[in-house]
């Protein structure tokens, strides 16, 4: 975005909080007066039919016709009527959540690979829109002092809740908000773990080389330091020296398969008394705040640095729900533990921050003055922990574990400058923009790969409902493949817009499906479980191909210019993971593929369980980012300007 595009949107946002702060009401929110409906349960026959639907395209027609037969034997069976029946029961039993949520949370914590890469995502800002504001310790300042602001905010009422204000009953859920800030997910060896959150905590915790900082940020009356306090800490951590010869941060345990990294932590808490309480210390934070050393020299180096750490291994600790990173140059981004809240959730309050920051209205009701304790200096103080020579060994190993799956993790930013979603929507009311960008997505893949018969994942919010969190979008469908055999060899434009339009429509329709809770997966993710994880047995061979998702995405395109794009490991060893925002001008994905097995044999967020191996893959971020920009300006080539 340039100086002049930056200046124009900010006039107009000025000018937009002006007009809200005019009429917005004195009175507070309650959230807890927010009731939206049960998340609804399907009926068994629909969501089989869903299931086949998602189904067909994936598969041969041979392939099909026995999966049909074996789904409709299990709709119709006594298993299915049982495990049905066992959801109708609980979600009697337990009406103040989802039918879904109990599975979903034990999936999160009962995974023993590695949360970083595999289940951890980041999200991006874009630069402070002032100049002055872009050093480290100013950039990192603001953002602590407006996330501690708009904490304070939702803590006493004044942040507005998500979703339409009238009418009042279409509030979304926001008990995800509950577990923003204060928690950690704590790792329990054998399983599941469990999350700690201290809603009290007053502290933050500054990562800086090896060592960690707490600062107390917040008085017991919840007023906060003010940005000038936290700004000048920040400078004193930064004017320490860093370790000689670096030295590999204890944090990297938490970059280890869950098993190994809570063993550490037990014979950790077992050496000392005071390592058990700096742990708590640690962990019970408000957020983190990881101030790195070094600047990464290109867009994608820093999607690197904000996915794993980097070449220069930053240090993260990647069991906290917020781990606010500030690079040298001022950039800045969040890495976020996954298993208590949706990307929905962090990016409504990263949203509001940035614009909070730049002194700009989000659209949304937020605090705008802070209420601040002059007798808070946030002075630092180092937790110190004392490893024993054994924990010694398993940083060691976490190390070198981690090493080798960033070895074969590959990393690309890609930005389309070219033209974004104002263009895409002058094209017609059928041309949705996530609906083109997805078929930019699979066209690419299946010219690059030749393959047209793969599982591609999206997600919808199901916010709408108690306790709902996400239902899967599968956006591989009879038309979209279609489109991405015979849209080259189309006999002329109108047959190719054809093409287009059909399989964007058909992916609308699906997402809106979804986001009504009715998706097949988590309906059948839940009689699964019921079913102590029995789905091959009760789908077939089928299954795989229904849930390995080749390529996964995620859509956070938001309000205004505050977010450059989210960026997450792919799902499955052979696959991609594309993160995108989708601005009015521009585009922007975040690509990852793997060269090679990751080693873990887990089976990652999501997916289906992998072997060890040594398989080389042909996947390749950057080829496939050629291939989206070339099928986004074949698009725009179907329709002239007027």
């Amino acid at each position: 975005r340039s100086c002049a595009a930056t200046m124009q949107y900010a006039a107009r946002r000025l000018a937009t909080v002006h007009r809200h702060l005019a009429s917005v009401s004195t009175g507070k929110y309650d959230w807890t007066t927010i009731r939206p409906p049960s998340l609804p349960l399907p009926s068994l026959d629909d969501t089989v039919g869903t299931y086949l639907e998602q189904l067909k395209p994936l598969i041969s027609a041979s392939d099909y016709t026995q999966a049909t037969a074996i789904a409709h034997g299990f709709a119709d069976g006594a298993l299915g009527r049982e495990l049905q029946q066992q959801l109708v029961r609980s979600i009697e039993s337990n009406p103040a959540t989802s039918y879904v949520k109990p599975f979903w949370d034990a999936m999160y914590l009962g995974g023993r690979y590695p949360v970083v890469i595999n289940s951890n995502p980041f999200v991006a800002w874009h630069p402070h829109p002032d100049r002055t504001k872009r050093s480290q310790a100013s950039r990192a300042a603001g953002l602590v002092h407006k996330m501690l602001l708009w904490r304070q905010g939702m803590q006493r009422g004044l942040v507005e809740p998500d979703g339409p204000a009238d009418p009042p009953d279409r509030r979304l859920c926001m008990s995800e908000y509950d577990r923003l800030f204060c928690t950690s997910r704590i790792p329990v060896v054998g399983g599941p773990d469990h999350h700690l959150t201290e809603p009290s905590a007053c502290h933050v915790v500054v990562l800086r080389g090896s060592k960690f900082y707490r600062l107390d940020v917040v008085a017991v009356d919840g007023r906060i330091a003010s940005e000038a306090v936290i700004e000048a800490a920040i400078a004193h951590v930064l004017s320490h020296p860093l370790d000689s010869g670096g030295g590999t941060s204890i944090a990297t345990l938490t970059a280890a398969d869950r098993d190994h990294w809570g063993g550490a932590r037990d014979a950790l808490c077992q050496t000392s008394p005071r390592n058990a309480q700096a742990l708590h210390t640690i962990e019970s934070a408000i957020l983190h705040l990881c101030l790195d050393s070094t600047t990464p020299g290109t867009p994608t180096a820093h999607y690197e640095t904000f996915l794993h750490g980097g070449a220069s291994c930053e240090p993260r600790w990647y069991d906290k729900s917020i781990s606010l990173i500030c690079t040298p140059s001022g950039e800045a981004a969040v890495n976020f533990e996954h298993s208590p809240f949706d990307g929905s959730t962090l990016i409504r309050m990263m949203n509001d921050v940035w614009h909070m920051a730049a002194g700009l209205s989000s659209g949304k009701e937020v605090p705008l003055v802070a209420d601040e304790d002059p007798a808070l200096t946030a002075s630092p103080a180092l937790i110190e922990l004392a490893p024993s020579p054994d924990v010694d060994v398993a940083v060691a190993v976490a190390a070198d574990a981690f090493a080798s799956v960033k070895a074969v993790l590959n990393v690309h930013a890609f930005h389309f400058a070219d033209f974004g979603a104002r263009e895409i929507r002058g094209w017609g009311r059928d041309f949705g923009p996530d609906g083109v960008l997805h078929m930019a997505f699979q066209l690419a893949y299946g010219r690059l790969h030749r393959r047209h018969d793969v599982s591609v994942y999206s997600a919808a919010s199901t916010k709408a409902f108690r306790h709902g969190r996400t239902e899967a979008v599968r956006c591989t469908t009879t038309e979209s493949v279609a489109l991405a055999q015979h849209f080259s060899e189309a006999i002329d434009d109108d047959a190719r817009r054809e093409l287009l339009r059909a399989a964007v429509q058909t992916h609308r329709a699906r997402s809106k499906k979804a986001g009504k809770g009715y998706g097949a997966d988590r309906h059948l993710f839940a009689l699964s479980c019921l079913a102590d994880g029995r789905a091959s047995d009760m789908f077939g061979a089928s299954w795989a191909a229904h849930q390995k998702s080749v390529i996964s995405t995620s859509n956070c395109s938001v309000f205004g210019p505050s977010i450059i794009t989210p960026g997450f490991g792919a799902v499955c060893d052979d696959g991609y993971g594309l993160g995108y925002v989708i601005g009015g001008d521009a585009v922007d994905v975040c690509i990852t593929n793997f060269t090679g097995s990751r080693g873990t044999g887990g089976a990652g967020f999501g997916g289906v369980k992998q072997a060890v191996d040594d398989t080389v893959y042909d996947t390749a971020s950057e080829s496939l980012a050629r291939e989206i920009s070339r099928a986004l300006h074949e698009f725009r080539g179907l329709f002239p300007p007027k």
